[in-house]
């Protein structure tokens, strides 16, 4: 009975937390796009309110949280491209916030490179799996030039897209769910 009790009125303050703290307005996310399946807009801002955060995002015209940027490096820049799921994205932060921007002014505040200006830009996208930045990497990183590409990911991004002996290629989608991560995992140890 005790369980029960604790269990009852917790759920209960959860549910009502959820629904008066957890405010979105406006989206940022076009799902069903091509290989990688879930992009952000070009151009959409998103305010979100919950216990821990208000922000507003804001998605350039290239349709990443950063500043706006040209796909053409500019000569006297040295460009580092990151790419990642919602930690790079900075979820929770605003832009300057960001670990990327962190590291822009870094680097900025001491030059590696004297004579040549430095860029890190943020591709990060919430959610996104070690396949989606994958293919974000090779569809879409190299168009801008980039002179270090960064992936930053999580133990959950890489299940999320079985790496596994054998493997004909890319899934149809990149949400696995556990019970095909668990028969990919059968099929891996039989082989081996």
């Amino acid at each position: 009975l005790e369980a029960m009790f604790r269990y009852v009125p917790l759920q209960e303050v959860q549910r009502q937390l959820a629904s008066y703290y957890f405010d979105v307005k406006g989206s940022i996310y076009d799902y069903g796009v091509g290989k990688i399946n879930i992009r952000l807009k070009p151009m959409a801002v998103s305010t979100v309110v919950t216990l821990e955060y208000r922000v507003q995002y804001f998605i350039n015209s290239l349709g990443y949280r950063d500043r706006e940027f040209t796909l053409e490096k500019p000569a006297d820049t040295y460009r580092i491209v990151v790419v990642g799921d919602s930690v790079t994205f900075g979820t929770g932060v605003e832009l300057e916030e960001t670990f990327v921007k962190g590291i822009e002014r870094r680097l900025a505040a001491n030059p590696p490179l004297p004579g040549k200006r430095l860029q890190v830009l943020n591709l990060g996208c919430g959610s996104y799996s070690a396949g989606q930045n994958f293919v974000l990497i090779r569809d879409e990183a190299w168009r801008q030039s980039p002179d270090l590409v960064v992936m930053v990911h999580f133990s959950n991004d890489a299940m999320e897209w079985p790496f596994y002996a054998g493997s004909q290629g890319l899934p149809d989608s990149y949400v696995v769910s556990s019970e095909y991560w668990d028969s990919l995992q059968k099929n891996t140890t039989k082989r081996n």
